[in-house]
């Protein structure tokens, strides 16, 4: 069965979920998510949400998906163990330190999952994965139907989810540095500013003469459409995928609610196309910019040589549209006030909210939201609701700058507001545990079986002073006892098997323990389990006792000196071309970077011919081996695929790159664990820290004056942004982008757009 997964940015938007038929949610909590502005979960929140998924069926995925540093190791172990005491069905981690304590501690408890931040998007990304631990795989949302098919028969045994609804970012998750460079917010952080959704200005000069868009103007040239791939999840899960993802933890309840229902009768066959469009209208009128169905829809170069769909971009405005609900006829002045004539698309009500986008004298479009207070049908006959294909008049603010040909479009609906599911009576998930219960003459000793799995690992018993009594008349004080400590109210824990014995000079039928006694044995015991739950959530593993030997690393140059020499911005080698460079006669330096006699070769982090690209790394290896020592050679992985690549060639030095973050002291002794020839790395540079003694191969400082780029795109500027045509193209081409007094970088090559600060 293909799973239907939705966001949940709160409890009563996971319970909307469930109740449209989610399979299941994922979520985060108030630490380490990638959505800080989401409301997220307490533990208690969650608490309660799994016992309802337990008792329905459905599933809960929580995103651990940020980097650590290493001050926070221990709070990210605390909540790990939550987690897994919660028996939750996986984890979708982004650090790779994070993944190396999961699968260390916590290996049978908490599967692991790869978020998209960890930009999976070749075969050699996803098997790296699944050799490091991993049972699931968030593929990048840049990837169109037959790559992705590709990678499903490339790896038919682990687990594949995809992106099928919901914003688009420019650059790719776990690679944008925008929001950290302009506004000094982590998108590896949760903290992402959606610097993709402002306006920038083009250069003078800069605007090509036949673009869609004029000179000197402003666009919104990084905005991405939604998307939206409607039936195209038939066709996913012809594919095999096993888990469908709808986007948007940061959306409302309701947003949640339309979103499920619409995808849950795409993937269960909804016959009826009326139906269909009804949900889909819904959907759209709670939240949606612009939608397209991205790159599932075939955007890719690989496989369509000349683009003639729709651009990807929002360029003129990059906010929420809803439905349009027709173009304007006419406008008239009547003595209500000013009134557009509108033959409808779609249905309209009063008290809907609609959306006038306005001309300016640039290309961007001002948005003016209102609240439709007047409808009148063709004969002048005011109503309160009209159906598509009336004409109508529409009342219209007075400041409404509107033209014939405008279109109107509804972002919300008169009746949106959704009765919330009443969630304070929701009981607790509380795990059932073994006890066993000893009565004595002078006291009662309980205990309770601690060793399961996320569970402490030990057995708890407490001995509580009591002079048992003799009965008037027969008890039944097993059974008494066994009631009793089911009723655990609020406890983390609660009775699965149940012993007694008996070690008293009475009968069982002849002990007598009152009830106001029993009450107050539960209080303490429950009391006492709660504590050593606490305890063990706050413990965490003596790191010593995981580490792994000290590897000498080296001191990796300044990060600047190791990008290869005239590669028009590109941080990255292009192995083809420096092939082609070599043989016409260039010199090495000339190619490549070249430090104190050690010859650098950075990857590149984005690869959409990955096999085509590491042969001719193979082939450049080898010519190089005829011009240097080979040991010389060190390779940057800038991917998480490239691992395997390193793998494979343990006889090659190679270097975590800027872009295989080592945050922490973990994510170092996997990297070390990962790569057999690892020489160095480069820390993690949002986040500059003189690593600890704990790191088993010390980081390398990048140097103050390096930045990365602030997108790395395969949405194409040219095609995408200017609205220029595929006709002609050189797949390649600059131009420079102002916001602020601060001039940036467009670069395009083979397609894929980088953007960077000059």
């Amino acid at each position: 069965m293909t799973e239907l997964a939705l966001p949940a940015g709160s409890l009563q938007a996971a319970l909307q979920a469930f109740k449209e038929g989610a399979d299941a949610v994922y979520l985060g909590l108030q630490q380490f998510s990638a959505r800080k502005g989401a409301v997220n979960f307490s533990f208690e929140d969650l608490s309660r949400l799994k016992q309802v998924a337990k008792s329905t069926g459905r599933k809960i995925y929580v995103t651990v998906n940020t980097l650590v540093t290493d001050s926070e190791l221990d709070e990210m172990e605390s909540m790990l163990r939550q987690i897994s005491f919660l028996e939750l069905d996986g984890a979708i981690v982004q650090d790779l330190g994070v993944a190396r304590m999961i699968r260390s501690r916590f290996p049978h408890t908490i599967p692991l999952h790869g978020s998209t931040q960890l930009a999976a998007h070749t075969v050699s990304g996803v098997k790296a994965m699944q050799q490091m631990g991993f049972s699931r795989v968030v593929l990048s949302r840049e990837l169109t139907l037959s790559e992705i098919e590709v990678i499903r028969k490339a790896c038919p045994d682990i687990e594949l989810k995809v992106f099928i609804h919901g914003a688009l970012c420019y650059g790719f998750s776990g690679l944008c540095m925008a929001s950290h460079l302009m506004a000094g917010r982590s998108a590896n952080r949760g903290e992402c500013a959606q610097i993709c959704r402002s306006w920038f200005s083009l250069a003078p000069g800069q605007a090509p003469q036949d673009s869609k868009n004029t000179a000197e103007e402003r666009g919104y040239f990084f905005s991405m459409t939604d998307l939206d791939i409607g039936k195209a999840v038939q066709e996913l899960k012809r594919i095999g995928i096993d888990s469908l993802k709808v986007e948007g933890r940061m959306k409302n309840p309701a947003y949640v609610a339309a979103a499920t229902r619409y995808y849950r009768m795409l993937l269960d066959g909804e016959p009826s196309p009326g139906k269909l469009q009804e949900a889909q209208e819904e959907l759209h009128t709670v939240f949606s910019r612009a939608d397209s169905g991205g790159w599932l829809a075939g955007y890719g170069r690989v496989h369509q040589e000349k683009r003639s769909t729709p651009p990807l971009g929002t360029v003129e405005y990059p906010g929420h549209l809803g439905v349009p609900v027709g173009k304007i006829l006419a406008i008239r002045t009547l003595s209500e006030g000013t009134v557009a004539s509108i033959r409808l698309d779609h249905p309209v009500a009063v008290h809907d909210g609609l959306l006038l986008l306005q001309a300016t004298d640039t290309a961007l479009k001002e948005p003016l939201r209102f609240s439709l207070s007047h409808l009148w049908n063709i004969g002048r006959k005011r109503v309160f609701q009209a159906e598509a294909g009336e004409q109508v008049l529409m009342a219209l603010p007075t400041d409404a700058q509107a033209l014939p040909g405008d279109t109107l479009y509804r972002i919300s609906s008169h009746d949106q507001k959704m009765p919330e599911i009443h969630d304070d009576g929701l009981p607790l998930y509380r795990r059932a545990v073994p006890m066993s219960v000893v009565v004595e003459d002078q006291a009662i000793i309980l205990s309770a079986d601690l060793t399961g799995e996320g569970l402490p690992g030990k057995i708890v018993s407490k001995r509580f002073d009591f002079a048992v009594q003799k009965a008037r008349t027969q008890q039944e004080v097993e059974s008494n006892l066994s009631n009793t400590l089911s009723m655990s109210d609020e406890s983390y824990l609660t009775l699965g098997g149940f012993h007694f014995e008996n070690a008293t000079s009475l009968t069982s039928e002849e002990i007598f323990i009152p009830l106001s006694h029993l009450k107050e044995l539960r209080r303490k015991w429950y009391r006492e389990l709660d504590d050593t739950m606490d305890l063990w959530f706050r413990t965490t593993t003596d790191r010593k006792s995981q580490a792994i030997d000290m590897v000498d690393c080296e001191r990796l140059p300044a990060r600047k000196l190791i990008s290869p020499p005239q590669s028009r911005g590109l941080l990255w080698i292009d192995p083809a071309r420096i092939l082609s460079k070599l043989k016409a006669g260039s010199s090495l330096v000339d190619c490549l970077a070249v430090v104190d006699d050690l010859v650098y070769l950075p990857l590149a982090p984005v690869l959409f011919n990955e096999s085509s690209y590491l042969a001719s790394l193979d082939n450049l290896i080898a010519v190089l081996s005829s011009l240097v020592d080979r040991g010389s050679l060190r390779i940057g992985l800038n991917n998480i695929g490239q691992i395997l690549w390193a793998r494979n060639n343990p006889d090659i030095s190679c270097f975590a790159d800027i872009y295989l973050y080592v945050p922490n002291a973990e994510a170092s002794a996997e990297v070390v664990e990962q790569v057999p020839s690892l020489k160095g790395s480069y820390g993690w540079l949002e986040r500059r820290q003189s690593p600890s003694n704990e790191w088993v191969c010390r980081a390398s400082d990048p140097g103050v004056d390096f930045a990365l780029p602030l997108f790395i795109s395969r949405s194409c500027f040219r095609y995408d942004s200017l609205g220029l045509s595929c006709e002609g193209c050189s797949r390649n081409g600059s131009w420079k982008v102002e916001q602020n007094g601060r001039t940036y970088a467009v670069e395009v090559h083979n397609c894929l757009t980088v953007v960077s600060a000059e």
